[in-house]
């Protein structure tokens, strides 16, 4: 996708999950007590290893995680979830190399 395009699609998936999530904001606007906590958002399409489903995928990744993804892979409840952590892996490489393909939101509870 041309570089200047991925705002387009970033924004309509960041507008869908901040509305989700707007009473947060609202609450820290008035003042009041709230977790803030910083992801990023990004498409994928996972089409690796034995996954029978093929789709565009919005992820949302905590920042703090996606910046420090440990080394080792986690317990995964499924073999098949190892392309999970596939992506995982090139998602934080992309994030270093291209961070036009992400966007950061602010989440608020």
């Amino acid at each position: 996708m041309p570089k200047d395009d991925y705002w387009y699609y970033l924004n309509a998936v960041l507008n869908e999950i901040a509305e989700k999530f707007s009473a947060g904001q609202l609450k820290r606007d008035m003042g009041a007590s709230v977790e803030r906590v910083m992801y990023v958002i990004c498409l994928t399409c996972e089409c690796a290893g034995p996954m029978k489903t093929r789709k565009v995928r919005a992820m949302m990744i905590r920042k703090s995680l996606l910046e420090k993804l440990p080394e080792e892979q986690p317990q995964i409840e499924s073999p098949h979830h190892v392309t999970r952590w596939d992506t995982l892996k090139k998602l934080a490489a992309a994030y270093k190399s291209s961070p036009h393909q992400f966007l950061d939101i602010e989440i608020c509870n």
